[in-house]
């Protein structure tokens, strides 16, 4: 019927099918590659640029269309952490839906194309809201509201901060020393030293996302410490290498360097389950050492923390 040459792209490609619209009712069209190569275009799901079909006709123009759309139907409201997914169903009997208007608890929230989703990425935590949607056709007019749908949204996560209960090192090279009033914590290689930290964790409500022991490094390594759970049954007065409790398992997490006078994070999720006395121990795996501060330093923002963060 017609066949087009070269196609631009980001324009629109105009087809001669006069003969093919009948006075009334439906019409199909299939667009067929005579080339030696292929053309992609935008369909009806697109938000713009959507295929249209422009006839002519001659005579006094219709009426206006006076035809409100029929409401949307099953509107579905589903809350996350930071969101809320609406979703929706058009009614069958609806022809030339361009658009939604979504509303949240009866106020204009947005505008959306001819799609049956929409994501609410400024509802607050811990709120109630209350979503309708409405239909609206090319010619403007617009739906009854659909019925509503109503979602509480969860509570933001709460990070706790705790500070050690506490801390020591303990040294190969002075088997029978405590280290327990020193105001530094480390870990070395050669000969070996490692850190003991330990946390009473109270008060958590709800369900733990993560869990990180964080230390102050007054001296760096190029590689590590890596931090294992280990016993609490230690005290910090009497902790030696001598009768230093071991790893329970293998690390949660390794650092490949330490950097100088900054904060250094691991993540020890898999090690704090709950309320209660929690022990970490940190190694050296490279062969130089680092050093941290303990909570007997004079600088006392500096001293270790463990911050839990929880969800409801």
């Amino acid at each position: 019927m017609d066949d087009k040459g070269a196609l631009p792209s980001n324009a629109y490609a105009e087809w001669d099918v006069t003969s093919l619209i009948p006075s009334s009712g439906p019409v199909g069209f299939v667009l067929a590659q005579s080339g030696t190569d292929g053309v992609d275009f935008t369909n009806k799901e697109a938000a713009s640029n959507r295929p249209q079909l422009v006839v002519t006709v001659f005579g006094d123009p219709p009426p206006p269309d006076g035809i409100a759309p029929s409401k949307p139907n099953g509107l579905t409201a589903n809350a996350v952490a930071g969101r809320v997914d609406l979703a929706w169903q058009e009614s069958t009997d609806n022809v030339g839906v361009t658009g939604y208007d979504v509303l949240r608890d009866g106020a204009p929230l947005a505008v959306v194309g001819a799609v049956t989703t929409y994501s609410d990425t400024t509802a607050l935590p811990n709120r109630t809201y209350t979503y309708t949607v409405r239909a609206r056709d090319a010619a403007g007019n617009a739906s009854p509201l659909s019925d509503a749908a109503t979602v509480t949204t969860p509570a933001a996560p709460q990070a706790v901060t705790f500070f050690p209960l506490a801390d020591t090192r303990a040294e190969a090279a002075t088997p029978s020393t405590n280290f327990g009033t020193a105001t530094l914590i480390g870990t070395d290689f050669s000969p070996d030293v490692d850190a003991y930290v330990t946390f009473s964790v109270s008060g958590l409500v709800g369900t733990i996302q993560s869990a990180k022991l964080r230390l102050y490094a007054s001296n760096g390594s190029v590689d590590g410490p890596a931090v294992h759970k280990t016993a609490s049954e230690w005290g910090e007065s009497t902790l030696t290498w001598a009768n230093r409790p071991l790893p329970i398992g293998g690390p949660s997490d390794d650092r490949v360097a330490v950097a100088q006078n900054t904060w250094v994070e691991w993540d020890v999720t898999p090690f704090v389950t709950g309320n209660g006395q929690v022990s970490f121990l940190l190694t050296q795996p490279g062969t130089d050492g680092a050093d941290f501060h303990s909570r007997e330093t004079a600088t006392t923002d500096r001293r270790p923390q463990l911050v839990v963060t929880t969800a409801p």
